[in-house]
């Protein structure tokens, strides 16, 4: 099928409502009977901890947010797994212009026994874009370019104004940074009290958080989807991917994240566990600082690029369980062009383009946060060793998180290992990242005045084929200033033990909602 006019989400975004929530009919996870209250305790290995659990202020690591905070967070929607927007705290949403209704779900209980009404979205909405926050996060950064005013319009609708023209709103709202929270016990809170202890509307609530320990959650029993399978969960932060395997054979856990493809055999072959993979909406770049250094050099970028050779890192280190990227967006994604080749991998090219730099064997730093993306040590080396081949000279560094971010956030990174990716299906959520005052530009790359018309017309235009065709040259752009160069597609490991019957999320999310965890 032709990418260009297939996108069904792009369309559906703009319309009046999804058809499910128009019928008055929802899809089958919101229809899940009320259980008995569960006893059984589930208990998660994940490979890095959290600083903060306030949904609104947290800076990363935002995998692992992404992955926890829809344990106790609900947003207004949500891209579900099929790659369609589907309705969560919002039934029904409609755009006309500048002007967007969310019509919210009634009956909606939070952990404080409050129920949700516009007065909260408004509030909720309130504190993700509050100019005084000192550490905005990613999201709220990005969020603040296309929402200019909240307001209620009844007790359960709220309007969205935006500066200008956007389709694409509903997907923007698609995050657990822009979950719902309760106005009055939020305020009596504080912030300081919510880093540890915040209060949402989902299926768990938190009533214990040890940074570099644990979270522990219970049974949220009044939740709008149904009452949650398990009574308990308990997070277990265990960074050593060694000690979280030994722990789900040992039966001291029930899933795990983050398990390195030679681990998988391990796995399957152990008695009562096995192994669980699936693609994300996401894959791994290297990125380059444009801005300073020898990086800052098109001819070392051009060199390192063509260094790569993607293919042999999927077959070796992958085992073809993933796929080397041939355009700086995936399937799935509108914009994607299925035709392009993989980026190519040319050694004597890569030495030529070296030759016809200034590079004078300076240092190349590779960075990036240890144990935060799978397998990322011997990706990692293997990359190393590809520029050491073509006479780069390479320190790589796996570094600890916050020692990592410092770094990054002041502008000093010049080579690291990163993830790209967007849970809507559109190319514009993933390329507004290069749009100027994000963490990446001008800190890192100072794209042409081009690029920042293609990337405003392409968030306000409901014509397909040119918005299309804008990607298509924004891609170019891409390629001509080479600011990062993809590498492949990430998959998601896990194990699990085989009483559960659980199924991955693609956007990372471990997701125990009671439609996609039970007992067998």
């Amino acid at each position: 099928m032709n990418a260009r006019v297939t996108r069904r989400n792009f369309l559906k975004a703009a319309s009046v409502a999804t058809a499910a929530a128009a019928s008055g009919s929802l899809p089958r996870v919101f229809s899940v009977p009320a259980f008995a209250q569960s006893t059984r305790t589930i208990t998660l290995g994940i490979n890095a901890t959290l600083e903060s659990l306030d949904v609104h202020t947290a800076i990363g690591p935002n995998i692992i947010g992404s992955r926890i905070f829809g344990l106790f967070s609900d947003s207004l929607v949500q891209t579900g797994n099929d790659g369609e927007l589907k309705p969560m705290l919002a039934t029904e949403w409609s755009g006309d212009g500048l002007d967007w209704r969310f019509k919210l779900r009634e009956g909606v209980i939070f952990h404080d026994g409050s129920e949700m009404t516009a007065d909260d979205v408004v509030y909720s909405f309130g504190r993700i874009l509050d100019p005084n926050n000192p550490q905005p996060s990613g999201f709220a950064q990005d969020l603040q370019r296309y929402v200019a005013k909240v307001e209620a319009t009844g007790d359960l609708e709220v309007a969205i104004t935006t500066p200008f023209q956007d389709p694409l709103l509903p997907f923007r709202l698609d995050s657990y940074w822009a979950s719902i929270v309760p106005r009055a016990a939020t305020e009596a809170a504080g912030a300081e009290t919510l880093q540890f202890n915040p209060i949402g509307a989902g299926p768990y609530k938190v009533v214990e958080f040890k940074t570099d320990d644990r979270i522990v959650l219970e049974q949220h029993s009044q939740y709008w989807g149904g009452t949650p399978a398990a009574g308990q969960v308990i997070v277990r932060f265990i960074p050593e991917t060694a000690t979280r395997i030994a722990a789900l054979q040992a039966g001291d856990v029930d899933l795990i994240t983050q398990v390195p493809v030679d681990q998988i055999s391990v796995i399957d072959n152990a008695s009562g566990v096995r192994s669980v993979n699936s693609f994300v909406r996401n894959y791994m770049t290297v990125n380059f600082n444009t801005v300073k250094g020898p990086t800052a050099d098109i001819n070392v970028r051009r060199a390192l690029a063509l260094a790569i050779d993607r293919e042999l890192i999927v077959e070796t280190l992958w085992e073809g369980r993933s796929r080397a990227m041939n355009d700086y967006l995936f399937p799935g994604i509108f914009g994607y062009d299925p035709d392009r080749p993989v980026f190519p991998y040319d050694s004597d090219a890569a030495r030529a383009a070296l030759e016809a730099s200034s590079y004078a064997g300076e240092a190349i730093n590779f960075q990036a946060t240890a144990g935060y993306y799978a397998n990322d040590d011997p990706v990692m080396t293997a990359v190393t060793q590809m520029w050491r081949d073509v006479g780069l000279t390479v320190n790589q560094e796996l570094l600890e998180g916050s020692a990592f971010l410092d770094l990054y956030f002041a502008g000093e990174v010049m080579t690291n290992l990163q993830s790209r990716g967007a849970s809507g299906g559109d190319a514009q959520l993933l390329f507004k990242d290069w749009a100027d005052g994000t963490l990446w530009v001008p800190a890192y790359y100072v794209p042409p005045e081009e690029f920042g018309d293609l990337l405003a017309r392409t968030g306000q235009s409901f014509d397909q084929d040119q918005r299309y065709a804008d990607f298509r040259r924004m891609a170019e752009i891409f390629d001509e200033d080479l600011p990062f160069t993809p590498l492949y597609q990430s998959v998601d490991i896990f194990g699990v033990r085989d009483d559960l019957a659980w199924e991955p999320n693609p956007n990372f999310l471990i997701d125990f909602r009671p439609d996609n965890l039970s007992f067998k």
